[in-house]
Formats: structure tokens, C-alpha cells, sequence
């Protein structure tokens, strides 16, 4: 066996191991090298054979292996990495450096390892990305903190342009949030698309399913003079997306705080429009009534919200809008369909049948002449028809 005399042996097993089993955890040496140092001490090890040391570890010696090794939080393979004379910036095949991967991980340790060795803080990726919106996003509020010390741009800016503070948002960080505002950032500040922190927030768009994760970045942003009001490119609010996501107490306090409930995209959908969209549950939709949405409101396509409930699967948000207002339930859009059509044409049996109790008129005829029976005919659908006769 190859002895390596200032370098202690458990090191190298250590190091072997981490490679063999993929450890993601934080490897530390307990006892110190010949030198007096510790692996996670931030200083370098003296070994006389480095590479060797990486070889027989199982690691290459290639900015791939080394960025891998950083992520995976191995102190000990960085640090022999760095040793054998591998660049403190080299970047992986993915063009991220050790500090980036380190910094998305969450590994503090391995990240002050780099940054005592002078790795540029404000190193970006081929889509901009640093080190610090990849802490944000990741949620390591203490890796966020030896960034900045070190001097991360706050402001810096993806390449979509987007930010820590939205990338903070997204996830739902409000410790990282609350910092990253206190070191500078700005609540109103938009990407490329017009997205701001606070719509990113109230979207929650990270989860499938509601789950009030990003309420309280969005109390925090609020309460930081966020615009409750901004509009994207698209013309979207905070308020629109928080209500297609089902959101109902991030639409709540929104509200609260003076969220325009009439404002309209560039389709011309409102709030309420929006919740009686895709799978927004209904608790979205009656907040929005409460408040005083209107149900008569169309988009350009002549769409009201009834007719949009009266595709979707459950009939909970259509019975929540039946039992307020009544007045849009044979109202037609621009094909000439009503709520019942389009219950007709998704094959919505449970929802025929509702509106059909609430007074439907299924005598109406859509643009071509046709009845929603009629349609229901031509699908030779037996649970429609049956709803229908």
C-alpha cells in the first residue's frame, strides 16, 4: 500500500467510501492530519501523492468528478482535489463550479472550503445562474449568508431574469426571503415575463396541489411593499395566479390588502375566472365570491366562470357559483354555448344534471344550431343522455 505520511489513513477510507456508496452526507475527519488541521477545517491538506490519493478513492481527476464531489458535501475529496491542483472555478460538463452544485446542495462546509480558496462568488452558469439564487432556491439560508459575506451580487439575474429573492419566493423560503430583503433585494423587481416575487409566491407553482407552503413569503413580501397589484406580460396578477393554483388563503389576504378582484388579463379573465379553472378547488372560488367577484364576467372568448365550472370534473365550484348568482346560467359565448354546452362537451354527467336544476335552458342552441342533447346525441354518451332526458 502507497503510504501517504501527512495525510491520516481514516481520511483516505473516508474518501473511499464516499466515492463507493455516493454519500450525500457531510464527510468530516474526526481526528487531525500530521499537519494539525482538520478536513473541514478550510485548510488544504498536505498529501504527496494527491492524485493518487483521488485514484484510489474511485474519483477522477476531472472538473465533472470534483463538482460531483462538492454536491455530494465530501470535504475530504474536495479538499484532495484541490490539493492535486484542480481550479477552484472548473466547470462540470452541466458548466456548474464546485461552489454553484455545493451552494444548490445546501453544503456550507465544502462551500467556506471554496471560498477560502478564493472561488469567484459570483461565478454564473450558461443560464446566468450563481451561487447564491441556487442557495435561494435550495433554501440554505446559512449558505446564502457566507455568500453575501463573501460578497454574492444580490441582484444578480438569470438569464429568464429572475432572481434569489424570486427563486427564495418560489419555494416558499420566508427566512431567505426576510434576509435576502434585508440585504437589499427588491420586492418589485420582474423577469423577463413581468413575474414578480409575490406573484411567483402566491402561485406556488412548485407544488401540484395546494398547500399553503408560500403563504408566509407572501405575508412577508406584502408586509415589504410588494405591488399586490403588478400585472406580468401576460397581464396576470397575483391575485389570478394564487386563484387558478386554488390558493384560497393566499387569495384571502390578498384581498385583504387591496388586490384589484375586477382586474382582468390580456384574455380579459378575471380572478374568479381563473378559479374555475383546470383543478383549483373550490375554497379559491367562494373567497372571491365573498368578496364580490363577478359571475357574469366573459373573456374574450365570451367565457364566463360558469362555463369554465361547468367543464371541470367536480361540480364544487359550480354549485359554489349556482348558489350565488343565477343571473349568467344560459348566458352564450362567442360559439354560441352555454354552461351546459360545455358540461355537454367535457361529458360532465354530474354537472348536466346540476345546472340543469338550477333552471339550465335545454332548448338553447349553440352557433350551429344544436342543443345540448343534441350533442350528447352525436357522442352517444348514456350518462348524459341520461342526465338530459
Amino acid at each position: 500500500m502507497i503510504e501517504f505520511p501527512h495525510v491520516c489513513k481514516r481520511l483516505i477510507a473516508l474518501a473511499l467510501l464516499l466515492a463507493l456508496a455516493g454519500c450525500r452526507e457531510q464527510c468530516e475527519c474526526e481526528c487531525p492530519c500530521e499537519s494539525g488541521t482538520s478536513a473541514t477545517s478550510g485548510t488544504l491538506i498536505s498529501v504527496q501523492n494527491p492524485r493518487d490519493a483521488l485514484s484510489r478513492a474511485g474519483s477522477a481527476f476531472t472538473p465533472d468528478a470534483f463538482v460531483a464531489a462538492a454536491g455530494k458535501g465530501a470535504v475530504s475529496l474536495v479538499n484532495l482535489f484541490l490539493t492535486a491542483g484542480m481550479a477552484v472555478d472548473a466547470r462540470a460538463a452541466s458548466e456548474n463550479t464546485a461552489m454553484m452544485w455545493a451552494a444548490a446542495q445546501g453544503r456550507l462546509d465544502v462551500l467556506k472550503i471554496l471560498l477560502n480558496s478564493k472561488a469567484d462568488v459570483n461565478a454564473k452558469s450558461a443560464d446566468r445562474t450563481t451561487a447564491l439564487l441556487n442557495a435561494a432556491e435550495g433554501g440554505s439560508l446559512d449558505c446564502a449568508r457566507e455568500l453575501v459575506a463573501h460578497g454574492a451580487d444580490i441582484q444578480a439575474r438569470r438569464k429568464d431574469g429572475r432572481t434569489a429573492l424570486m427563486a427564495a419566493a418560489i419555494e416558499g423560503h420566508a427566512a431567505l426571503v426576510v434576509y435576502l430583503l434585508d440585504c437589499g433585494a427588491n420586492p418589485k423587481q420582474a423577469d423577463a415575463q413581468g413575474l414578480t416575487p409575490l406573484m411567483y409566491a402566491a402561485a406556488n407553482i412548485r407544488d401540484e396541489d395546494t398547500s399553503e407552503r408560500t403563504l408566509a413569503a407572501v405575508k412577508v413580501l406584502i408586509d415589504r411593499g410588494a405591488d399586490v397589484n403588478a400585472k406580468a406580460a401576460d397581464g396576470t396578477t397575483a391575485l389570478m395566479r394564487a386563484a387558478k393554483k386554488g390558493e384560497a388563503p393566499i387569495v384571502a389576504l390578498l384581498l385583504e390588502h387591496g388586490a384589484d378582484i375586477a382586474a382582468r388579463d390580456n384574455d380579459e379573465k378575471t380572478a374568479l375566472i381563473y378559479a374555475c379553472l383546470l383543478k383549483a378547488p373550490p375554497p379559491a372560488a367562494k373567497a372571491l365570491l365573498k368578496a364580490g367577484a363577478n359571475v357574469s364576467a366573459q373573456d374574450k372568448s365570451g367565457s364566463t366562470a360558469l362555463m369554465y365550472a361547468a367543464r371541470k370534473l367536480l361540480p364544487g365550484v359550480l354549485k359554489a357559483l349556482l348558489e350565488k348568482d343565477k343571473s349568467s346560467l344560459d348566458a352564450q359565448d362567442k360559439e354560441g354555448r352555454t354552461a351546459l354546452h360545455h358540461a355537454v362537451l367535457k361529458s360532465r354527467p354530474k354537472n348536466v344534471a346540476l345546472l340543469l336544476a338550477s333552471g339550465a335552458d335545454r332548448k338553447m342552441k349553440d352557433a350551429n344550431g344544436q342543443t345540448a342533447l343534441e350533442l350528447a346525441e352525436k357522442m352517444q354518451d348514456a350518462g348524459l343522455l341520461q342526465a338530459l332526458k
